[in-house]
């Protein structure tokens, strides 16, 4: 198995097995606190494919944000992909959300 340590090989991880996040532009540093965005509907500034990352004891919180309808104004859909990345190798996808909640957790937690 493969031992996962930075963002770059999580990102390539996930991408590995699900090919549609090829090109998706990561805009948060590890350990930014990325997964708990103030917008219910999406982080303030990302673009339409996105990846934000999340540090967690397991390894790596990736959030793919795909955006669309209207995208030159700042999207008015958004999709968020969760996947967690354990440091072993393994992906796991964790859920599927149209929009965070405010004021609660990550409602995908399987970190």
């Amino acid at each position: 198995m493969v031992s996962i340590t930075t963002v770059d090989e999580a990102v390539a991880a996930v991408v590995a097995g699900q090919p549609q996040f090829s090109g998706y532009r990561l805009v948060a540093p590890p350990g930014a606190a990325s997964a708990r965005p103030g917008s219910p509907l999406r982080p303030i500034g990302v673009p339409e494919r996105s990846v934000l990352v999340e540090q967690v004891a397991a390894g790596f919180r990736l959030i793919f944000v795909t955006g669309s309808g209207d995208c030159p104004s700042g999207c008015t859909v958004h999709r968020y992909d969760v996947f967690v990345v354990h440091a072993g190798g393994t992906v796991e996808k964790a859920c599927v959300l149209d929009r965070f909640p405010i004021g609660r957790g990550d409602p995908c937690e399987a970190a």
